[in-house]
């Protein structure tokens, strides 16, 4: 008698395709992101700082601010282009190299609120200054001078700073939580550095220009 064979499981066929996604995908989150709400803290910040800038200069008799209202109001400081372009790049430099290197730092978020109130402060007090020192004619003089590098230099200095946000927020979950994804912080770090040479680029042309500017309405203003 033939003996019954057990029976052979079910062969289940190959697949030939790669597996298909769920449906149901979890989907990446369209909130708005807490560093965009940091930038615009930074903005605000930054017009808060005219507030104890303009306190400080009410009176005139700060001497500092008067030698600031002296430099901006002299026809010799705007002799040539190369100088005048020469101290409004420096300046721009020294506020971008600052934002660029506070962005390697855990506290970095900190120090951006610091600098652009700082930043509004020293404006506010130098309008102050010179509206006491020439009244308004020196005041509308001080700005067709200066505005287009000041306001040039606070909104790279905002592109950049929400960027090096991100890059001190990663450094802050390394040191104080389980840390960020592999790999985010070298990303970040790319980005930061790459804007940070298109602001100074920006901040080169502009200066360049508001210089040639300069230089041809002090003969007229001044």
């Amino acid at each position: 008698m033939r003996t019954a064979q057990p029976a052979r499981a079910a062969v289940r066929p190959r697949a030939f395709w790669p597996r298909q996604p769920p449906l149901h995908a979890p989907q990446a989150s369209a909130a708005p992101s807490g560093l965009q709400r940091l930038v615009w803290g930074y903005a605000c910040l930054f017009l808060l700082g005219y507030l104890p800038g303009i306190w400080l200069g009410r009176t005139g008799n700060w001497e500092p601010g008067q030698q600031l209202a002296a430099y901006y109001l002299a026809k010799t400081s705007y002799h040539t282009t190369f100088s005048v372009w020469q101290w409004q790049f420096s300046a721009a430099f020294l506020q971008l190299a600052a934002l660029y290197f506070c962005s390697f730092s855990a506290l970095g978020c900190f120090f951006f609120l610091a600098l652009f109130f700082l930043r509004g402060s020293f404006l506010g007090l130098c309008a102050t200054c010179v509206l006491t020192a020439g009244e308004s004619r020196g005041l509308a003089c001080y700005w067709l001078l200066s505005s287009l590098p000041n306001l040039s230099v606070l909104f790279a200095g905002l592109w950049l700073a929400g960027y090096g946000s991100q890059l001190s927020t990663g450094l802050f979950q390394c040191i104080f939580a389980a840390g960020p994804p592999r790999g985010q912080l070298s990303a970040a770090w790319r980005r930061v550095s790459i804007r940070f040479l298109l602001c100074l680029l920006l901040a080169g042309a502009v200066s360049l220009v508001n210089a040639w500017l300069s230089v041809i309405l002090a003969g007229v203003l001044l």
